[in-house]
């Protein structure tokens, strides 16, 4: 039992280990806080234990654990990486702004420049005197979200002007009085907690408030609970913001990940990604072994698979699965590349240009009984090839709520989907702007660059319900199995249609469609189901889609 209270954790005291992250820039070592190794069967619980982190670092790390739940636990940055201000004035071209008080920022050589160490206490402290900007938004303080169309707005803010009084003029063009600008100024380096190559993991009742990059980071685990933890900005702290990027990203790991009672809002990703990591095949040693590498670079270096899991092979072109062995035995080479052994002897056409993908470490999910609230670009990524359902969530994502990828081609997160259940969620001012993958609310959209046949098979969308101030409720490619059924629409005026796709569903080269039981209050912006390549959907009679 940790007793109540506030602990400090400097940089300057962390521990050094050189486990990679996934989905975080590449480095050597890293910088560990509180490190848990070897634990089996243990119980770390707390009332009310407030880590305050200082400096550059992974505040926890569970690594090489069995049967570990840890319970009650906070974590924040009191100088955390990222900045606001709020919006005192605006003529359209430029904005006066007043920085939040944990996020101080002064002009140095003309430009705008993040100032004061992580513990709050100042330049003079090593911490983060004289950091530049690289990237703004607008936030709408009034709805906790990203502005109406106004996501990612550009880079650093020019022509710079201390105006005194704490105030600054700058060039920023678009930004409405009263809304706040977010400052992006550090990279993506460390997680801010993190589980690595463990098994039967619970964290409970477990609040983020700020990270140096992904908030939760779980790699080459299995069996997973998380259940009311939470990535949130701090009560009372009057931050906008809470994690650097994604809240939950659950990658390479297998057995049943549970999601439940757990809420996401402020951060500057999605809020949970689930997926693989296809390796791209370099050269065909023989028939029996491969060298590939990692094509993405945050994602290098991982243990990716230990003998006796399970792979698959897939043609970049098209996604679509080939034979099936088991590992042998996996090193990496180099940075970034590694030597794949397999039982038995591999499909003739799989080589240069091909992909492969661990099976084995490919989660069932559950996600239920969560908020999606106020989160930068999408909601919910989840590829794998297990059950995976999704059920009595409120979603209001600035993006997608919900995006099926399996991408081989730019990301090279893996895999392709078989069964998937979305069902009894409420969908609420989603697709406030444009981001990647975003063609509807719900977005299907392996990117394969050939159809060959269907990549995602199996998913059901029943019982939901959207409120929509725009066209696109879901986009589909390449999917077998699709069923929307049992849906209600509600329309609301509260902003204004933009969206580039017009039809209410939109289906490219889909077979065995399913539309049927749905309803509509008011009239929808679009009713219509545009078909590409796609003859086989039946549309029941009466429907509210046609």
């Amino acid at each position: 039992m940790l007793q109540p209270g506030t602990y400090v954790l400097r940089e300057r005291h962390a521990v050094r280990r050189d486990w990679p992250q996934s989905n975080t820039d590449v480095l050597p070592l890293r910088r560990y806080a509180l490190v848990l190794e070897g634990l089996e069967g243990v119980t770390l619980r707390s009332t009310q234990a407030l880590f305050n982190c200082s400096g550059t670092l992974t505040a926890l790390a569970l690594a090489d654990s069995r049967r570990v739940t840890l319970e009650g636990l906070s974590f924040d940055w009191p100088r955390p990486p990222m900045s606001q201000a709020t919006v005192v004035s605006s003529d359209g071209k430029t904005a006066v702004i007043r920085p939040h008080p944990e996020t101080p920022l002064a002009v140095q050589d003309g430009k705008l420049r993040v100032i004061g160490g992580a513990d709050g206490s100042g330049p003079a402290s090593g911490g983060w005197g004289g950091r530049g900007i690289w990237a703004t938004m607008e936030w709408d303080p009034a709805t906790g979200c990203p502005a109406y169309q106004r996501g990612d707005v550009g880079g650093a803010p020019g022509d710079v002007v201390d105006l005194g009084n704490g105030t600054f003029r700058v060039k920023a063009a678009g930004f409405k009085a009263g809304n706040v600008m977010i400052l992006r100024h550090d990279p993506r380096s460390h997680c801010g907690v993190l589980v690595h190559h463990s098994a039967d993991i619970t964290l409970r009742r477990v609040y983020l408030h700020a990270s140096c990059g992904l908030g939760y980071l779980f790699q080459h685990s299995k069996d997973l609970k998380l259940i009311d933890t939470h990535a949130i900005p701090r009560p009372g702290s009057g931050r906008l913001f809470s994690g650097h990027d994604d809240g939950f990203q659950v990658s390479g790991c297998g057995g049943k990940v549970l999601v439940q009672g757990c809420s996401f809002a402020g951060l500057m990703d999605d809020p949970i990604n689930v997926h693989g990591t296809y390796l791209d095949v370099t050269r065909r040693v023989d028939d029996r072994t491969l060298e590939v590498r990692f094509a993405q670079e945050q994602s290098q270096n991982q243990p990716w698979a230990d003998p006796g899991d399970e792979v698959t092979f897939s043609d970049r072109a098209n996604l679509l699965r080939h034979g099936m062995a088991k590992v042998v035995s996996w090193q990496l080479t180099s940075a970034g590349t590694g030597r794949l052994t397999l039982d038995r002897e591999l499909p003739k056409a799989v080589g240069a240009g091909w992909v492969t993908e661990n099976m084995t470490m490919s989660p069932s999910v559950e996600i239920r009984d969560c908020e999606f609230l106020g989160n930068r670009a999408r909601g919910l990524l989840v590829t794998t090839p297990r059950p995976v359902l999704i059920e009595h969530n409120l979603f209001r994502s600035s993006g997608s709520a919900i995006l099926i990828n399996g991408d081989c081609n730019g990301w090279f997160e893996s895999g392709t989907v078989t069964d998937v259940r979305i069902r009894d969620n409420r969908f609420e001012d989603c697709l406030l702007a444009n981001y990647q993958f975003c063609e509807g609310i719900i977005s299907i959209i392996p990117t394969n660059a050939k159809v060959d046949g269907p990549v995602h098979r199996n998913i059901r969308i029943e019982d939901n319900t959207f409120v929509m101030f725009d066209a696109p409720l879901l986009y589909a490619r390449a999917t077998e199995g699709l069923r929307f059924a049992g849906n209600r629409i509600e329309r609301t005026d509260a902003r204004r249609p933009w969206h580039y796709r017009k039809a209410a569903l939109t289906l490219e080269h889909c077979s065995q469609v399913v539309i049927e039981g749905n309803t509509a209050q008011g009239e929808p912006v679009s009713r219509e189901v545009r078909r590409v390549d796609s003859p086989d959907v039946r549309i029941a009679p009466g429907d509210a889609l046609r």
